[in-house]
């Protein structure tokens, strides 16, 4: 392009420059010139074609750079890149680092100014429509205005519905002439590009170092996160109409549904009224199921005031199923800003929303380790109107189960019971595994007795009632507990009855903690007249077998059998256990413990025509031909057995066969990215998200292999499971640190030293202390803590408990 311009005579090149649409017959060839780098990408010719870059700086030269310019060439960057990239077409580190690092030179130019100049410092300008500074260094973001400058700028303000795509035209610097209306138009979609930015670097950032661009990248997703529920941009919704990539098209779809966006249709000029085919997202797809069953209804404690409401009630009840699923904590913000504004938009009273929409938010923030937003949402309640009832405690007790927060579960309960609310089955159900689970077994199995002795309490003073007349004397006997059960069968004036789920709830989280507790909860079952269910029996037989007690589990299936029980899948998984245990494939070839395998799926599921195999049952397998007998070949075969029969892989899966993928020897590098793909682009269907049990394998993988991989796929693990508000466990954290020490990268290695003594000042709930010793001690071995004089983990490790967030509720 250059050569073509210093062709012309001198006073050619001057007219041609000052002429007055020379901006616009330049964008042709400056398109042509980025789509052809994007194609030298996939051939690997880079070197030989010019980069959009180049094109940027020669307009410069010219004095013809031009917001005209940035906007287009990122709309074709983006979705080249896109394209290449989301399907897996693109996969060198070297290409890749450098196809980033070209866009966000293009971004650069579209976020700062152009006018020629030398750099000047940085602006302390809060607003993010003031004039910003050339920037010479290529990662120095220092320009960019703070995320809370947006929530300020009056030019936000024409168009409150479209606030992400308004913060980006204001983060582009259009000009001041453009109105409200040429704000929408497609020339001026920068939430496309945004978008898909975004999503090149979340599919990028575990290969290439990407962290020199974090505060732009950061600044994004605070925008979209801020921001309500946005429609799809006219630009992103066009491509996709009529997109005849299968595997690209899913890749989009995954994508809008990971941003949440709202989709409007696209009419077609052509046909007017009816509306062009294009994508919704998968959880707009499972609202529009549920709209179209006949009579469907979410069961709403009280009907809603008008249809608009329940409709917009239930489209975020499902939503934040959704995000709960994901432990997406920035869909669940845009949720909470949609539910704030609803009322407000609409001029109606604040609290005119159900209160479920309220306790399902609650219970998402909570489970995603976001208790401040929980109390937020409690505390806007308060506020609006509305009164808390058993099942807005309950929610919030689950909540802090979810989070480990034994201090806020305990307060719930105390405020429920002083507002004079009476627990139902469900509230005493959550209480009580609640403390069981977090290992708080003496005061779950008082709460336990609690629950009996107000039944019971309850019973008698009802009985006594309704015999008040009779004449007693001293040789009238007490009434029994056992009269009492017979003569009232149920809940008595509101206080629940103990019943089985009561039973099942203490006893399955006694078996996962101190499982040598759980007769006293079968003898408190006993004392109510309480009969063992599946439940209950699938449990005990779990427990045996964890013992070693086969005996005894054969012994509780024949007891079972014997009240008419039927096993069910879980029964099979603990029987599963049992013959693993007892060598059932030992002394077999792997070729024949195949063939006995899948003997064994054939034989189980035809004990019974309603039976079927559950992932539980495959996960065992998987796991025992993997680590037992080392027959990777028979694992993959089960696996793609169990892909046939509809079930999906759990993390625990995935956790088995990543582990066994970093301890092969040598570790089997192309396995463990070929799997992590797999999963990645698994994301919007049904499989469930990754827990911090996989994180933390993978985060321990990679800082062995170090020597190999080096260490950014350790941090990029690292940063996801703490993006994702799951806290890494001290294991994986010493692996980290060791890492680091042994590559000498002190600075790293005190970063991650002060980001974890950050988190342990604003913990809340109950902290992780296994391994937390073996951490500090390797920490102070090193010497990095020496200039603050510390020498024992006891300065270091946290003397007591924060006070939970919500004891501030």
């Amino acid at each position: 392009m250059e050569a073509e311009y210093m062709k012309l005579k001198p006073t050619d090149r001057v007219s041609l420059t000052f002429y007055p649409n020379f901006a616009v017959a330049i964008k042709p060839l400056l398109l042509r010139v980025v789509d052809r780098w994007v194609h030298s990408l996939k051939l690997g010719t880079t070197s030989t074609v010019p980069s959009p870059s180049d094109a940027f700086r020669t307009l410069r030269r010219l004095r013809s750079a031009s917001h005209w310019h940035t906007h287009p060439v990122l709309i074709t960057m983006t979705v080249g890149l896109a394209n290449l990239i989301l399907p897996g077409h693109l996969t060198d580190p070297v290409v890749l680092k450098l196809a980033i690092s070209e866009l966000m030179e293009i971004w650069k130019s579209a976020v700062f100014s152009t006018s020629p100049g030398e750099p000047t410092k940085p602006s302390t300008n809060s607003d993010p429509t003031a004039v910003r500074p050339s920037v010479a260094d290529e990662f120095d973001w220092s320009f960019l205005p703070s995320l809370g400058s947006f929530e300020q700028s009056e030019s936000l303000a024409v168009e409150p519905d479209m606030t992400f795509e308004a913060m980006l035209r204001t983060l582009a610097r259009l000009p001041e002439s453009l109105d409200a209306t040429q704000a929408n138009e497609t020339r001026y979609d920068y939430a496309t590009p945004a978008l898909l930015t975004l999503e090149v670097v979340r599919k990028t950032w575990s290969v290439i170092e990407l962290s020199q661009h974090a505060p732009f990248i950061d600044l994004l997703e605070g925008l979209l996160k801020a921001a309500p529920q946005s429609r799809v941009p006219p630009i992103l919704a066009t491509r996709m109409t009529g997109m005849y990539d299968k595997l690209l098209f899913e890749r989009y779809e995954a994508m809008i549904e990971r941003f949440g966006l709202k989709y409007t249709p696209i009419v077609d000029p052509a046909k007017p009224g009816k509306a062009r085919e294009t994508i919704a997202t998968s959880h707009e797809k499972h609202e529009e199921l549920n709209d179209s069953k006949e009579g469907f209804r979410f069961p709403f404690s009280e009907p809603p005031r008008t249809p608009e409401i329940e409709e917009f009630a239930t489209k975020q009840i499902s939503s934040l199923f959704n995000a709960r699923e994901r432990r997406d904590a920035m869909w669940m913000e845009r949720i909470r800003s949609n539910v704030c504004k609803f009322a407000q938009l609409q001029n109606l009273e604040s609290n005119v929303l159900p209160i479920e929409v309220y306790e399902h938010l609650m219970l998402a923030f909570l489970e995603a380790r976001h208790p401040e937003s929980a109390v937020q949402v409690w505390t806007h309640m308060g506020k609006a109107g509305y009164k808390m009832r058993v099942n807005t405690y309950t929610a919030v007790m689950r909540g802090a189960q979810f989070s480990r927060d034994v201090s806020g579960l305990h307060s719930m309960w105390k405020r429920m019971r002083q507002a004079g609310i009476q627990p139902d089955h469900q509230a005493w159900s959550t209480r009580i595994f609640g403390l069981l689970r977090l290992k708080q077994t003496r005061d779950g199995l008082l709460a336990l007795s609690e629950m009996g002795k107000e039944w019971h309490a309850a019973a008698h003073e009802q009985h006594a009632r309704e015999n008040k007349h009779t004449r007693k004397n001293a040789n009238t006997p007490e009434v029994s507990i056992a009269q009492l059960l017979i003569k009232y069968p149920g809940d008595i004036n509101g206080v629940p009855r103990p019943n089985c789920a009561i039973m099942n709830s203490a006893i399955s989280a006694l078996a996962n903690t101190t499982d040598w507790e759980v007769g006293k909860v079968v003898a408190w079952g006993r004392t109510f007249g309480i009969e063992p269910d599946l439940i209950t029996y699938n449990t005990l037989m779990n427990i045996a077998m964890r013992h070693s007690k086969a005996n005894d589990a054969l012994k509780i299936l024949q007891r079972m059998r014997e009240r008419g029980i039927e096993p069910d899948s879980t029964t099979w998984t603990v029987l599963l256990t049992a013959l693993f245990q007892g060598g059932f494939l030992d002394g077999l070839d792997h070729a024949a413990q195949e063939k006995k395998v899948f003997g064994l799926l054939d034989t189980l599921t035809s004990e019974s025509d309603n039976l079927s195999f559950d992932v539980k049952a495959y996960a065992l397998i998987i796991d025992r031909l993997l680590k037992v007998h080392s027959n990777v070949s028979a694992a993959s075969a089960v696996l793609n057995h169990m892909l046939e029969n509809g079930c999906q892989p759990t993390p625990h899966i995935y956790t088995i066969l990543m582990s066994n993928y970093f301890d092969s020897q040598p570790p089997n590098l192309p396995a463990i990215e070929a799997l992590w793909a797999r999963i990645e682009d698994s994301k919007g269907s049904k499989t469930a998200p990754m827990d911090g049990i996989f994180f933390d394998r993978m985060i321990e993988g990679y800082a062995k292999l170090h020597h190999e991989v080096g260490i950014q796929p350790m941090l990029d693990f690292l940063r996801r499971s703490q993006h994702l508000g799951i806290k890494p466990g001290w294991r994986a954290q010493e692996c980290v640190a060791r890492a680091l020490a042994e590559r000498g990268e002190w600075n790293r290695l005190s970063g991650l030293v002060q980001d974890v003594r950050a988190r342990l000042r604003t913990s809340h709930g109950a902290t992780q202390y296994h391994g937390q010793a073996d951490f500090w001690d390797f920490v102070i071995s090193t010497g990095v803590l020496n200039d603050e004089s510390i020498t024992g983990r006891e300065q270091l490790m946290p003397k007591e408990k924060r006070p939970s967030p919500l004891l501030r509720a």
